[in-house]
């Protein structure tokens, strides 16, 4: 809910199955009262000389707000303050920098400006924006503390490449590299989004954060004053500032506190980045199992089986396997009529909505089944229907019949897009056969690229059709680098 910007394009585009809720409010985390005064007093910041605030973020987010609220907090306090902000051409959406100097009412200060090396604290709202050269530009090793705010913000490169490489630890890296070693690292979104129910809070629970901590030259009397004077949303900013100290003060028991203990079983793939092979295998024939029936979840159990006893005796190793594993799961488990029909009448879409939002709420679903295209959009993709809350009692019924799917009694079967979607996976097993047949210590490189030359099969329809003819062009490629290797 945080990052939708309400023009609803989304329903626009091609994702075949779209809800709308009419009526919902979000709800409001459930949290226990914060007692201010049972919170430890702030360090106090030593302010022999003036003090020089780097802020980072991204317009429109209130990155700008937080130099405000800074300077604000410093004249009730009766000391010096200078802002200068720069938020280039893109003021929303595009680089913030906001410089932030504070000193006593009788060391007046002459220049805006942060010169290079000078900033005493770093209040990164965005990573990229801090990792800039301009940014790194006002650090200085063993000086400059930071606060980094370590949720990803979608850049431009995105937009034009799904598979961007956003290069967390490298941009986080380049920070630490020029600024003092004690440095803090949050996902202040997630934490906002637990205690406030929006993201945008983040900001200031960073703020607060940094108080707690000594490192900003105003007090938290003086901030919370400054949050109230600025008038937008005081209740939320105060208890996410107020939130961002317990967390400075407390990082473990709120951490546990906090814990979403929410989980979605039915995402496929799931949490793929840890665990062993035989944890990932599991938690794919489950799905299998739930997709369809046991047969599926043996079929799969019995290929990657098949080529980690030869990948075990080749190298060692299950690298390859896991590849196969993860790819194979996904083209045996495609999202189909029966699937989406499953997935939003199991009980957990349900739970999910009911745990987010509360209200007299009328449930509208926006689908473009191919069986009920009609007419076309100009660009050939089919027109979305909106159908009201009665659907969730035919995707009851449809769920029921997945049994059918991939049988001659199968009213979806005989669409193109299926029938290519049946192939697949006797295809891949193909694969999987030559990489047992192949598979030695000069080649295995070239078998994880072949293993993966279905990474780009994904979406639905036109998408994913594009996505299987860019498949099979670096399968052509794959399949000869790994008998050449094998061959050489």
């Amino acid at each position: 809910q945080s990052a939708c910007n309400k023009d609803f394009s989304c329903l626009n585009g091609f994702c075949p199955a779209f809800v709308t809720l009419e009526g919902a409010i979000p709800r409001k985390p459930t949290l226990p009262e914060l007692n201010q005064q049972a919170l430890p007093e702030p360090r106090r910041y030593p302010l022999d000389q003036p003090c020089n605030i780097a802020i980072t973020g991204i317009g429109g987010t209130g990155v700008l707000t937080l130099g405000a609220l800074i300077g604000m907090a410093a004249h009730i306090e009766g000391k010096a303050v200078i802002l200068q902000d720069f938020s280039g051409l893109a003021q929303k959406g595009g680089a913030v920098v906001s410089h932030v100097r504070v000193s006593h009412a009788d060391q007046p200060l002459h220049v805006p400006q942060i010169t290079a090396g000078e900033a005493d604290l770093l209040l990164a709202a965005d990573t990229v924006v801090a990792a800039s050269p301009a940014s790194i530009n006002l650090y200085q090793d063993g000086r400059t503390r930071a606060i980094l705010n370590t949720r990803l913000s979608p850049v431009s490169g995105f937009v034009f490449q799904r598979d961007f490489d956003f290069r967390e630890q490298q941009v986080l890296d380049a920070i630490r590299a020029h600024v003092h070693p004690e440095v803090v690292q949050l996902d202040f979104g997630r934490l906002a989004e637990r205690v406030c129910g929006d993201s945008i809070a983040a900001n200031v629970m960073l703020l607060g954060h940094a108080c707690q901590q000594g490192l900003l030259p105003v007090g938290a009397e003086a901030l919370l004053q400054a949050i109230a004077l600025n008038g937008v949303a005081v209740d939320m900013n105060q208890r996410a500032f107020l939130w961002g100290r317990v967390f400075a003060e407390y990082p473990q028991q709120v951490a546990e506190r906090l814990a979403d203990t929410r989980q979605r079983s039915d995402v496929i793939g799931g949490d793929e980045s840890g665990g062993t092979l035989t944890e990932l295998m599991q938690q794919h024939e489950t799905f299998l199992r739930a997709y369809q029936n046991q047969a599926l979840a043996e079929r799969y159990h019995r290929q990657v089986e098949q080529l980690l006893a030869v990948e075990t005796r080749v190298a060692g190793s299950d690298t390859l396997t896991r590849t196969v594993a993860r790819q194979y799961f996904r083209l045996l488990a495609y999202k189909d009529e029966y699937e989406v029909a499953r997935l939003y009448t199991n009980g957990e879409f349900e739970n999910y909505l009911s745990g987010q939002f509360e209200g007299n709420i009328k449930t509208t679903f926006h689908l473009a089944p191919a069986l009920l295209a009609g007419r076309r959009l100009p660009n050939g993709r089919p027109r979305k229907r909106a159908l009201g809350p009665w659907m969730f009692q035919a995707m009851r019924l449809l769920a029921r019949l997945r049994f059918l799917r991939g049988t001659p009694l199968d009213p979806f079967g005989y669409q193109q897009e299926r029938r290519q979607e049946r192939e697949l996976p006797g295809q891949y097993e193909q694969v999987i056969g030559l990489l047992c047949q192949h598979l030695n210590a000069d080649n295995l490189k070239a078998a994880r690229k072949l293993a993966d030359y279905t990474d780009t099969i994904r979406g639905f329809g036109p998408v994913k059709t594009a996505g299987i003819e860019q498949a099979e062009k670096r399968y052509e490629s794959a399949l000869q680098a790994f008998l050449g290797a094998d061959q050489a």
